[in-house]
């Protein structure tokens, strides 16, 4: 019966937490060259896992329609994410899944129907007036 080994005792990884200013430097100028070479490939992940910048998220907390469907009782699961911008100015984006019966989904579809008329009816109103 063979041991197992714990690779990391023998070739231990690199510690990306304990980076000087000057490697990060060096990483940053590095992937600046590379990315003036190949402008389609983006380090964004890189310029992460080196802690060069961190990663800004979409609050789905934030989200209009995620309250709505939330409120009639459907479920929102993040799946992932998908990135707009580069370097600093770059935003994740869930991907979500919204999990319900039919049910649910025409009721928030109904309300929603229901908030424009009434947004409607109310600017009408007011223009009237």
């Amino acid at each position: 019966m063979s041991e197992e080994l714990e690779i990391n005792q023998h070739i231990p990884g690199f510690d990306y937490e304990k980076l000087t200013v000057e490697q990060k430097q060096a990483v940053d100028e590095l992937l600046r060259l590379i990315a003036e070479r190949y402008e389609k490939i983006d380090f964004g992940h890189l310029r992460a896992t080196f802690k060069l910048e961190e990663k800004k998220y979409y609050d789905l907390d934030e989200s209009e329609f995620c309250a709505m469907v939330k409120k009639a009782g459907m479920i929102v699961d993040t799946q992932g994410y998908v990135k707009n911008g580069l370097g600093a100015d770059a935003v994740h984006y869930p991907i979500i899944s919204i999990t319900s019966d039919v049910r649910n989904f025409e009721k928030v579809m109904n309300e929603y129907k229901k908030n424009i008329v009434d947004f409607v009816n109310s600017n009408d109103s007011k223009n009237n007036s």
